[in-house]
């Protein structure tokens, strides 16, 4: 951990190289989620403010023990496990001379209107670390659920990504991912859009709108899911409710776009949502 990273987003891009790096040595399918794909994707004149986390969906995680090799590797290079929470991994990173921790969170899908009547947790590794000196039971290392996340792979809204990155020896690598794509991101986002702690989703679906090298071709896959009654296409049907709903979304992104003009917001939305034929 000698050498420093100047900035949090450099120490972040690395956070994400090397969790990559680790995954990659295994044949998981995978889609790193989250903030990454607007960021990466869509970041016109660097309006986004970037990440601070790495989410992985892991595609058969809900299966007990499929990474307990995945989170063996991530603590041979020096990955830490949270006390707290059991399906995140924590790397210290110097910037700037102060020490950060960052975290990876490890999490698996459930298909759409899935209900939640068992556990959202899956075990995946046994530490064989006593939780108390009163109790038998062990630490269990384990994936989170990402609701409605199934769909992410049936319905292939990813697409691979390289990305640059200063490792923690100070040398510069590249890393290839599978990173959520336009459809991906807007799909993930439309729920947790309508959460008041998700405020910045808001910001990252106006992004990967406004600022899309292929829009046409995004509107021609909402399209198709609407065709094809893809259970998918319910999620963009509560997006554009929610954002008829109120100004939320316009509030929302306006707190990342000072100068945000609401008739621009609002003809850039409901261009999309008539575009696309959302109804």
């Amino acid at each position: 951990m000698n050498f420093k990273f100047n900035n949090v987003e450099e120490a972040t891009r690395c956070l994400l190289g090397e969790s990559i790096t680790i995954i990659n040595q295994h044949t998981k399918d995978y889609v790193i989620i989250g903030g990454w794909s607007p960021f990466l994707r869509y970041n016109h004149s660097n309006l986004h403010p970037g990440t601070k986390d790495v989410d992985v969906l892991f595609h058969d995680a809900a299966k007990e023990d499929a990474l307990s090799g995945v989170f063996l590797d991530f603590f041979d290079k020096g990955f830490l496990m949270s006390a707290k929470h059991e399906f995140q991994l924590i790397k210290i990173y110097n910037v700037s001379g102060k020490k950060f921790a960052f975290n990876v969170d490890i999490l698996h899908p459930t298909k759409y209107d899935h209900k939640f009547d068992d556990d959202m947790f899956v075990k995946q590794l046994d530490l064989k670390v006593p939780l108390s000196s009163l109790k038998t039971k062990t630490f269990l290392a384990k994936s989170i659920v990402q609701p409605n996340a199934e769909n992410i792979f049936t319905e292939k809204m990813h697409s691979s990504f390289k990305v640059n990155y200063r490792n923690s020896n100070g040398q510069e690598e590249d890393a290839q991912f599978e990173l959520l794509d336009d459809i991906g991101c807007i799909f993930s986002k439309a729920i947790s859009c309508q959460s008041v702690k998700r405020q910045r989703d808001s910001f990252d679906i106006f992004l990967t709108i406004k600022y899309n090298e292929n829009y046409g071709g995004l509107i021609e896959r909402i399209k198709d899911l609407k065709k094809s009654e893809s259970s998918t296409y319910n999620s963009f049907i509560a997006l554009k409710e929610f954002y008829k709903k109120n100004d939320t979304m316009y509030n929302n992104t306006k707190k990342f776009i000072k100068d945000m003009d609401q008739n621009e917001f609002n003809h850039v939305m409901m261009g999309f949502f008539k575009d696309a034929e959302i109804d």
